[in-house]
């Protein structure tokens, strides 16, 4: 026969039983909503990722343009170079030609009266006027 002790136990244990399978219950709730946030975390990312992936595509894309103009110059520049001399000596001949004779003979002239200026009043002077 069973007796009143072993119901009491058999009651207590399946309280017991009920409170851990709650305590169960709660924490797999718990669990499956941060499953769920962690889940919702990691499209929010991967969409992110694709975009940022995109993004670096484009910036490759520009890179490789902006050295494929850089490189095209360069073989242009080399191609059509220029003796620096030579470009020197056809600036030079274009601005005499557009001199006026007349004009370069009086600045010449000024130039050489001011240094005889500058060269006679220091002889004149011997004394300097520093004040």
């Amino acid at each position: 026969m069973i007796t009143l002790e072993q119901v009491r136990l058999l009651d207590q244990k399946v309280n017991q039983a009920v409170e851990l399978i709650s305590s169960l219950k709660s924490e797999n709730q718990m669990l499956k909503d941060k499953l769920e946030s962690y889940q919702k975390k990691i499209s929010e990312l991967e969409v992110l990722l694709s975009g940022l992936k995109e993004d670096q595509s484009e910036v490759e894309v520009g890179f490789r343009k902006a050295l494929d103009t850089l490189s095209a110059l360069e073989r242009a520049g080399e191609n059509a170079e220029i003796a620096p001399e030579e470009e020197k000596n056809f600036e030079a001949d274009t601005d005499s030609a557009d001199e006026d004779p007349e004009l370069a003979d009086e600045a010449e002239l000024d130039e050489e009266e001011s240094l005889e200026a500058e060269t006679g009043s220091e002889s004149e002077d011997a004394e300097l006027d520093i004040f």
